[in-house]
């Protein structure tokens, strides 16, 4: 493991260019309902386009750990570990904000090689402008590559060597935004998954779908050695 592989981020950084310390942790019912109470309603409510205006977190979590049991106990695959995890940062006042969050699924068929286990990122979210306005932080974070980084370093701990599949969100009305996000995982370093490669059993490939191999994931990860 080298020095990039396995360390969360400790900061994060504005458009401004400046940092702000950050904490990354299993998420619990309690921080849960930080981000419903105080991020999830400026979600809502935003003026922009958003994937994640109707999501309900515990809801997800709930959902996709009974499908791994489920898929565990049938016997078609081992069952990934699916696991909720969250970024804070700290108000003036000392008290923790939700600032991001994701949904794993650890232990998961790597998309391009279904014989090897990754982390499947099933859900990621960064609070919006509004809500970091609120909280009396920096509105101007860039959260996107922290959050699939979290990704990547679990990929790392779990002995994954940095392997990361995700999908990317689609809208049946909103094209333009369909094509924005796949064009922010493409900036950020991601591969798409080739045409001809299908996602995994049962799954189509919509070619909506990107990766993190071994090499591309150690060259995500170097890019963010400052932060951490």
């Amino acid at each position: 493991m080298t020095a990039t592989e396995g360390r969360f981020l400790r900061h994060v950084e504005t458009a401004r260019k400046t940092q702000l310390s950050i904490r990354i942790a299993e998420a619990t019912p309690q921080t849960l309902a930080l981000w419903d109470a105080h991020v999830q309603p400026h979600i809502r409510d935003a003026r922009e386009f958003r994937f994640d205006r109707k999501w309900q977190w515990a809801s997800l979590l709930k959902f996709h750990q009974v499908q791994e049991a489920i898929i565990g106990l049938a016997g078609a695959r081992r069952a990934a570990d699916v696991r909720l995890l969250q970024v804070f940062a700290e108000r003036a006042d000392g008290t923790a904000f939700p600032v991001g969050q994701v949904l794993l699924a650890c232990g998961f068929p790597f998309i391009r090689d279904w014989d090897a286990p990754s982390i499947f990122l099933w859900y990621l979210a960064a609070a919006p402008r509004q809500a970091l306005h609120a909280a009396g932080l920096a509105p101007d974070l860039k959260l996107m590559r922290p959050l699939v980084d979290i990704a990547v370093q679990e990929s790392y701990a779990s002995g994954f060597e940095g392997r990361v599949g995700l999908h990317a969100a689609r809208s049946r009305w909103n094209l333009a935004a369909n094509r924005d996000l796949y064009n922010r995982y493409r900036h950020i370093g991601l591969a798409p998954l080739p045409g001809g490669l299908r996602a995994s059993v049962g799954r189509r490939n919509d070619r909506r779908y990107f990766y993190l191999d071994a090499p591309l994931a150690l060259d995500f990860a170097r890019r963010l050695d400052y932060l951490r």
